[in-house]
């Protein structure tokens, strides 16, 4: 169960009693460094997304214009769209031909999500830490567009 409350703090901190209601707590965590970590995270999944995008089209020259589509063709709604959790909800597969979306899909805004949440714990200025969170994308990218081009290639072979 959570529980909200004023400590001597001037912020609330979140506090997490045992389920056998002992009456212990785990060390409060500031509200406002959870909200921070979850909108990191959320852009982390958001930004895990559009690398995959990035991952799949560049090495075959398509277009990253354009909403997101499934093999079959078929424009993908928003909320077949949402980083993490539609892969979860459709089950890996496609909604409309069931097609199998790859793991790396999800393994990719998931890893995203933890780097980008990491990179904003870190005691660091919010420019310093916008820049690694801006670094890793592109480190991220850069290698899976990499990787990417070799698969095809040696595909083709």
């Amino acid at each position: 169960m959570l529980h909200l409350r004023r400590d001597s703090g001037a912020f609330p901190t979140l506090h997490t009693a045992c389920a056998s209601g002992s009456g212990s707590t785990v060390p409060p965590v500031p509200t406002d460094t959870l909200a921070i970590l979850l909108l990191a995270a959320f852009y982390g999944a958001a930004t895990g997304s559009f690398l995959g995008v990035v991952i799949e089209r560049r090495p075959d020259r398509q277009s990253l214009n354009g909403r997101s589509h499934c093999v079959c063709g078929r424009q993908l709604p928003i909320w077949e769209n949402l980083p993490i959790v539609s892969w979860l909800v459709l089950g890996g597969r496609s909604s409309c031909c069931h097609t199998p979306i790859p793991a790396w899909y999800l393994g990719l805004e998931v890893a995203m999500a933890v780097t980008f949440a990491l990179i904003a714990l870190l005691p660091l200025p919010l420019a310093v830490r916008a820049g690694l969170a801006a670094a890793a994308a592109v480190v991220v990218g850069t290698v899976g567009v990499s990787r990417r081009r070799r698969f095809s290639r040696e595909q083709l072979l």
